[in-house]
């Protein structure tokens, strides 16, 4: 018999050193790390950490400033509007608005959480109506089954206005306002699952803004208590749109038609109107800015409400003793104590609380 000897992998002390430098610039954040911080963090010489530093700036993951200090470079986007396309939709009657928009995303060392910042501005004399939208295409679950069937939308909502194209949502909502049924306004409770979804489809959520407990949205898989969430300022981004396939054309994955696209996943919008060819306007050289937190809730049978801190669901049960409360709570805070508390919205008193780590 012969046997062969492995020799035991050993650690590229040049790579832990480099690792140790990024970790002290990401705990640096936005104020940066000198080269004496680097070379203390990474028990090397000045000139050592200088010579990493250099290797990390040419490869394009550290940028370092006028004053000497590095930081981690931010992923942005960014795009000015200067072109009036003659093939848009003729309702999108805006033109070329001269907006700039610039989009950094920040992703973090201790938290599964991902915050795109957006701040669009006005270079210009004059106000300018536009439409903007993030679209955000969620499928919660396993690979291996595509997303679930079982997927529903997670809102606190309770009203959406359907499009005029998509008349069959009508036969599935009762009308949010019975006395002008034809007005479109229908009550969110069905079409909240996808499983109700007889076709493709557009509905934008209504008072987005004004509903209590609502800076976030987004969908749960039920099959394994998987959610995604999406969580912002409603103030800012009051618009909200749902888009499916619909429960069998999310199924439908014929080549010839349209490729594999539609696999079972919901798009939910956020934009600055409250719905498409409904204009915000931004005035003479004002920004607006905001957060846009994306991020999982594991565990979790739904969600009642979620910050970009984490998530939770609170659920009721009725016997003959009267009604007993459960809560479940999901955190992004990874590593942290936590303190989750269950609060009476009427008088604003805690009725319990526990702390975990």
């Amino acid at each position: 018999m012969v046997t062969t000897e492995i020799p035991a992998t050993r650690k590229s002390s040049s790579t832990t050193k480099t690792f140790e430098l990024l970790e002290t610039v990401a705990s640096a954040g936005t104020a940066g790390a000198s080269p004496y911080d680097l070379a203390a963090a990474s028990h090397v010489a000045v000139s050592t950490a200088h010579r990493y530093a250099a290797s990390l700036l040419e490869l394009g993951v550290l940028e370092k400033d006028g004053g000497g200090r590095y930081r981690l470079v931010d992923i942005t986007m960014t795009k000015k509007d200067t072109i009036d396309h003659p093939d848009r939709p003729s309702r999108f009657a805006y033109g070329a608005t001269q907006i700039e928009a610039e989009v950094p995303y920040t992703v973090f060392e201790d938290s599964p959480s991902v915050d795109m910042s957006v701040a669009l501005h006005n270079p210009t004399d004059t106000a300018k109506s536009y439409e903007y939208w993030t679209c955000t295409t969620l499928a919660p679950g396993e690979e291996s089954t595509w997303g679930s069937p079982t997927m529903d939308i997670v809102t606190n909502v309770d009203t959406f206005r359907c499009d005029s194209a998509y008349r069959w949502m009508a036969d599935v909502e009762q009308p949010a306002h019975p006395q002008t049924p034809t007005d479109r306004y229908l009550v969110l409770d069905k079409i909240k699952k996808m499983s109700e979804w007889r076709g493709d489809g557009i509905a934008y959520g209504q008072d987005l803004a004004t509903t209590p407990q609502n800076n976030f949205w987004g969908v749960v898989n039920h099959e394994n208590r998987e959610s995604a969430v999406r969580v912002g300022d409603k103030t800012i981004t009051p618009g909200m749109k749902f888009w499916e396939w619909g429960q069998n054309g999310s199924f439908d994955t014929t080549i010839f038609r349209r490729g594999s696209s539609e696999r079972p996943y919901i798009e939910l919008w956020a934009g600055t109107s409250d719905r498409f060819f409904s204009p915000a306007v931004l005035q003479p050289h004002q920004t607006g800015s905001w957060t846009e937190s994306l991020a999982p809730a594991l565990g979790l049978a739904d969600v009642t409400n979620a910050t970009a801190d984490g998530a939770a669901h609170v659920g009721f049960a009725h016997d003959d003793e009267g009604v007993s409360v459960t809560a479940s709570v999901f955190t992004t805070l990874i590593g942290q104590d936590v303190t989750a508390a269950l609060v009476d919205d009427s008088t604003g008193s805690t009725l319990t609380s526990a702390t975990h780590g």
